[in-house]
């Protein structure tokens, strides 16, 4: 199966600058221009040697931006500098650096780069000391997510129903992240059992996260495309 990411496009946003991903939320209607700005802050930044801490903080902005707007490779690239930042303080905290290769780990399965993505979460010892709940959780969802991908829609689901429901909670006053959250599930459900009715819910979160996210984006074009594709997987 090629996975062509409904779900999980999202989880970057949040756990590294809750707040940005706030701002994001609100303001996806100009997210183009956000991006343009953010890739202006942080070479500004970059220019006047900022510290470490300060540029993972900005780089990750202008990754988060791409990747909800469908700019993957970009998206990459700014994750990637981001990083290097980090790995060049030993300052910061573990969490930061988990935060950061799961975030690598995301974008290269929704790249398609699967053994990438699994390398970068595998580099996560999700069992050190610094490492919060809230980042086991998106790690375990990117774990489920990468599961799908492999035709292994069984584990997919056993990794999602053990972090669904706090993560609902977690996302009750975020409307695209709940949004997302579910169609992530509603998604493998639709896998293991396809039904009209699952595939007919499915489209309709969908189109809501792309009202949210905006209708002339590759994050639209591509999930539009997905729906495509598991309608073939719907009995005669």
């Amino acid at each position: 199966m090629k996975y062509t990411a409904i779900s999980y496009l999202l989880w970057a946003l949040l756990f590294t600058n809750s707040i940005f991903a706030q701002e994001i939320e609100e303001s996806t209607n100009s997210i183009y221009a956000s991006i343009v700005q953010a890739k202006s802050e942080y070479e500004f930044a970059l220019e006047n040697e900022a510290s470490s801490y300060y540029l993972q903080q900005l780089s990750y902005n202008v990754a988060a931006l791409n990747q909800n707007y469908g700019n993957y490779d970009e998206a990459f690239k700014y994750h990637k500098k981001r990083l290097d930042h980090i790995l060049a303080d030993t300052t910061l905290n573990y969490n930061i650096k988990a935060s950061a290769y799961n975030n690598l780990g995301s974008v290269e399965l929704v790249r398609g780069n699967y053994v990438e993505s699994e390398y970068y979460l595998n580099s996560v010892n999700l069992f050190h000391p610094e490492i919060v709940d809230s980042q086991k959780n998106f790690i375990i969802l990117n774990y489920s997510s990468l599961y799908l991908a492999k035709d292994l829609p069984h584990k997919a689901k056993e990794a999602i129903d053990t972090v669904y429901d706090e993560m609902v909670e977690q996302f009750k006053n975020e409307e695209l992240m709940l949004t997302d959250l579910r169609a992530a599930k509603l998604e493998i459900e639709f896998v293991l059992e396809p039904t009209e009715l699952k595939l007919s819910e499915l489209e309709n979160l969908i189109r809501k996260m792309i009202s949210l996210i905006g209708e002339e984006t590759p994050f639209a074009e591509q999930n539009m495309k997905r729906l495509e594709e598991l309608k073939e997987q719907l009995p005669d």
